[in-house]
């Protein structure tokens, strides 16, 4: 097979290819044509009538031009076969030359791309998300949050899909059956997650694109607009009853974010190694706080009544916990469910037509925040009640804690719920000794 029978530089087509099959070439040779029209595009027939498409090229690393098989002929291309139309195997070639004045070598290229696409079909989208969900989201604020989300909504869809199979409509499907379950505000926020997760699997999968290229928000009806909902003393009467009957853990968690007004990880999350018990302060650690600054929360009455409604367990040091405080409480979805469906009863037994417009635990702040406002809190007070930063010259000059102030406003406002609730006699108290 060492022999050749050279027939120089000829134009090749179809036509030609077929008759050189029928041909064949001489027993033990090969038939080399060189393409007339395509410099570098070599042709070779064996004496059993397969033919060889081969590129003649000047590749990194060699001193002078080599020759390198592209494929046999075929009908129908099949890069994984190895096998060209004669107008594929010529566009191959160029492409290949192309490389090698660009300096890379198109075997290299060609283990690169295979090696890419063997990661982005083990990387699936269930596999990726709680790599994401442990490297990236393990030590964020609202990182359990955001897992809890990307799990029920993407993960559950696509889990065993590969990456690199997620498609622009897969992703509109999912933000929009969000979107078209009255949950327009979780959309837009969804949207943002998968962006950011579809942006690191594009690194660590080496995705050549994501399907969140070129879609925003408007695009699909969506917009972040600030909430103002609240709920209204009856409906905050029968959040707090609601809780009552939920019970420990969830339950107890809901009353003191209506006490306290803070975010659901810092009631949640709490350790009893942050109560201090002789001041009566919540003591949150920067590393968990959002603006990573440790945050005072004074216990009302009302708070430290709650508080010592709780189990303590020797095995963890969670207040709450289905772990023996091993671990904090999660998947508030299914008991924020329980709870509007008992708040619902609550309203109902008033009024037979009763509705429940639909809230998020986060409004509560709001609530918090706006009751305070009534109470005639002053500004200041009121924002650092919630954790905000002072604002202005005043975060700089104004050092003054205000845990007098703080702790005067939450006694006014578990006195102001107190009104408000009415609880049974079957309903931990509001307060030992404020208002009434």
């Amino acid at each position: 097979m060492g022999e050749f029978e050279f027939r120089g530089a000829q134009a090749i087509s179809d036509k030609a290819l077929k008759a050189l099959a029928k041909e064949r070439a001489p027993e033990g040779k090969r038939i080399e044509i060189r393409d007339a029209n395509h410099p570098g595009f070599v042709v070779h027939v064996n004496d059993r009538g397969k033919i060889r498409f081969l590129t003649n090229s000047r590749f990194p690393g060699k001193a002078s031009t080599s020759r390198r098989s592209i494929g046999t002929y075929g009908t129908k291309t099949d890069r994984e076969a190895g096998i060209f139309t004669l107008a594929d195997a010529r566009a191959e070639a160029e492409r290949w030359r192309n490389q090698a004045k660009a300096g890379k070598d198109p075997r290299e290229e060609a283990r690169r791309i295979e090696r890419a696409r063997q990661r982005q079909q083990a990387g699936t989208v269930e596999k990726a998300i709680e790599e994401f969900i442990r490297i990236k989201l393990r030590n964020e604020r609202k990182g359990d949050e955001v897992a809890r989300d990307i799990r029920k909504e993407f993960a559950s869809r696509w889990g065993n899909r590969p990456l690199a199979d997620i498609e622009r409509a897969d992703l509109i499907e999912a933000i929009e059956s969000v979107r078209d379950r009255d949950a327009p505000y979780q959309a837009y926020n969804l949207l943002g997650y998968a962006r950011r997760f579809f942006d690191w699997a594009a690194i660590k999968y080496d995705l050549e694109k994501t399907p969140c290229d070129r879609v925003r928000p408007k695009h699909l009806g969506l917009k972040k607009t600030p909430r103002k909902r609240i709920l209204s003393p009856t409906e905050l009467a029968a959040f707090w009853n609601a809780a009552e009957g939920i019970g420990y853990p969830y339950g107890r968690v809901f009353q003191l974010l209506a006490i306290t007004g803070q975010r659901l990880s810092d009631i949640a999350d709490a350790k009893w190694s942050e109560i201090d018990q002789k001041e009566r302060l919540l003591r949150i650690p920067g590393e968990r706080f959002k603006s990573e600054r440790p945050h005072l929360v004074p216990l009302s009455d009302a708070a430290v009544a709650i508080l010592r409604t709780l189990p303590q367990f020797k095995s963890g040091d969670y207040l709450f916990s289905t772990t023996y405080g091993k671990t904090p409480v999660n998947g508030f979805s299914k008991s924020k469910g329980r709870l509007e469906k008992a708040m619902l009863a609550e309203l109902r037994k008033a009024d037979a037509k009763a509705k429940l417009e639909p809230f998020v635990l986060h409004d509560l702040r709001r609530v918090v925040r706006s009751g305070l406002a009534s109470l005639r809190i002053p500004e200041t007070v009121a924002e650092m009640v919630i954790g905000h930063d002072k604002k202005g010259l005043a975060a700089v000059y104004n050092q003054h804690q205000y845990l007098t102030e703080m702790r005067e406003a939450l006694d006014k406002w578990a006195a102001r719920i107190t009104t408000v609730v009415k609880p049974a006699a079957n309903v931990v108290p509001l307060s030992t000794g404020v208002g009434g």
